[in-house]
């Protein structure tokens, strides 16, 4: 344990490391509270969101948590600067694609822009630079 600290403390995190690594951890718990909120009904919707959320079945559920769950690993991963870190955020970027693209085939373009253009492109844009920065992280070879 002593070992894994000291390279921790050794190696200095670009300042978009931080900043990565606190977004995710920010937005994937926010999302699980959230989830939990609408689920136990303690997180008040309108009638338009009350039905998107009610159409909603095990599986999108269980992928949204999936796909947080992974962004999370991949920053801890980055965090410890290790090149995991990437396979995991491009794992998670092709998942959040699939799942979007299944969510236009079964719900309609509608509800999975629902959102908005802003939306669906901070959705795909951020994990596409995400990726991009942290392959050029593994090049550099700051990634392990």
């Amino acid at each position: 344990l002593r070992t894994i600290m000291q390279s921790i403390a050794m190696k200095r995190r670009p300042v978009w490391v931080w900043l990565i690594v606190i977004f995710f951890f920010v937005v994937s718990f926010a999302t699980l509270a959230s989830f939990l909120g609408i689920i136990s009904g303690a997180l008040e919707l309108d009638d338009s969101k009350r039905a998107y959320f009610d159409s909603l079945n095990t599986i999108d559920y269980a992928a949204s948590v999936l796909l947080a769950c992974l962004n999370l690993l991949a920053a801890v991963f980055l965090f410890r600067l290790r090149k995991e870190a990437l396979y995991l955020f491009f794992c998670a970027l092709v998942l959040n694609v699939l799942l979007t693209t299944w969510h236009v085939f079964m719900k309609g373009l509608a509800a999975a822009a629902s959102g908005g253009l802003t939306t669906v492109l901070l959705g795909f844009g951020l994990p596409c630079l995400i990726c991009y920065y942290t392959w050029r992280l593994k090049r550099k070879q700051i990634l392990t």
